[in-house]
């Protein structure tokens, strides 16, 4: 089997030469340009490999200062097996994480929402010259919502920021995603530092991962996340501390009906402190359209059923213009492969689609507020 390794530093340097030591095949290096004389092929030439599932073995190990490239290169490799999934057997990542930490900035254990990307002593990024009387959104969410920890070249708020300029409409963006934030955390964030902020319109930005109880802890009214989706540092702290531990009160909840109490909670804010709320629903390859989602995931039909089923549960018992389900925005898209970076984070090319069509409805609901 070949190994193609995905990196173009010293750290991917030093693993070719011990392969070829150990007489395995490394035959070239994948980084973002064609360079024969150093041996390294644009990461877009993965394509032209041929029986990639029977030959060949892809190994992320991207330098910190190429981190942009990891979700392009990602999204070609994975179009290439026919399958993109975080533990696919030929595909090796030398990171703890499909991103690399140190471009975000200062990370630290939070004691409210158990993790916080810090940078410019700030813990969110802002899109705009903060001038007062602008229109302002605050923008919550997980990594996808985050200026600081991103998985793309160009952060979703960052786009949808220059979306609205490009339309004539200056803005403030305030982006406080951070990566595995539940809904819950965002909540508790919001109200311990964000409410302080001007806001008139405050997007909550979330997919159905959630709804998945191997992720949501049964016995956390504002859950900490359990299971697969764990923090780092909770976990080591769970496997290090030996005296009891109190994890909450049982309870009955289901995930659905916890995500519209949060929403609730939202709303009430909304109503006494005078700005809009939004909860965006973005498309994870789980929420896909049924064909879509198995040819990127090649998961059960039922399985997939059951996800669309409590992803539309939940829209369902929330009403209003408030709650926006873009898990259709591919709809279009003819080769879904170019949307993903893995199983759930989006490529440039994806951010870009959900960043116009937020855009659109911000126009729309508040393009003439904003001109004044």
């Amino acid at each position: 089997m070949e190994n193609i390794i995905l990196g173009t530093g010293s750290l991917a340097r030093d693993l070719q030469n011990k392969l070829r030591l150990l007489n395995l095949k490394a035959p070239f290096l994948v980084g973002g340009r064609d360079d024969p004389g150093n041996g390294i092929r644009h990461y877009s030439r993965i394509a032209e490999l041929e029986e990639a599932v029977e030959r060949y073995r892809f190994i992320v190990c991207f330098d910190a200062d190429e981190w942009a490239l990891i979700a392009p290169a990602q999204s070609a490799v994975f179009q290439q097996l026919g399958i993109a999934a975080y533990n696919h057997p030929r595909v090796t990542r030398l990171t703890g994480d499909s991103m690399i930490y140190e471009q975000a900035g200062e990370f630290l254990t939070d004691a409210n929402i158990q993790n916080l990307f810090v940078h410019d002593d700030r813990p969110y990024a802002i899109y705009g010259d903060q001038r007062e009387n602008r229109f302002t959104i605050h923008l919550l969410g997980d990594c996808h919502a985050s200026g600081l920890f991103r998985y793309t070249k160009r952060a979703l708020p960052e786009l949808l920021y220059e979306r609205l300029r490009r339309k004539g409409f200056e803005v403030n963006i305030y982006a406080w995603g951070h990566p595995r934030e539940s809904g819950a955390d965002c909540l508790l964030q919001f109200l311990r530092d964000g409410i302080a902020y001007e806001a008139n319109l405050v997007i909550l930005e979330k997919n159905v991962i959630e709804f998945d109880a191997l992720h949501v802890s049964r016995r956390n009214l504002l859950p900490i996340q359990a299971g697969t989706g764990v923090h780092e540092y909770i976990s080591q702290l769970r496997s290090s501390y030996t005296d009891e531990i109190g994890n909450g009160l049982d309870h009955d909840v289901e995930a659905a009906a916890l995500w519209k109490t949060q929403h609730h909670v939202f709303l009430a804010l909304a109503k006494q402190f005078g700005f809009t709320f939004w909860n965006i629903i973005t498309p994870s390859g789980q929420s896909l359209p049924e064909d879509q989602a198995r040819k990127l995931l090649n998961l059960s039909p039922g399985y997939l059923a059951r996800r669309r089923k409590q992803k539309d549960a939940a829209v369902a018992a929330v009403k209003g213009e408030c709650v926006k389900d873009y898990t259709d925005s591919f709809k279009d898209v003819d080769n879904i492969f170019e949307m993903y970076a893995d199983i759930s984070h989006l490529t440039d090319k994806g951010n870009e689609i959900i960043a116009k069509r937020c855009a659109d409805d911000i126009v729309q609901a508040f393009g003439g507020r904003i001109r004044s």
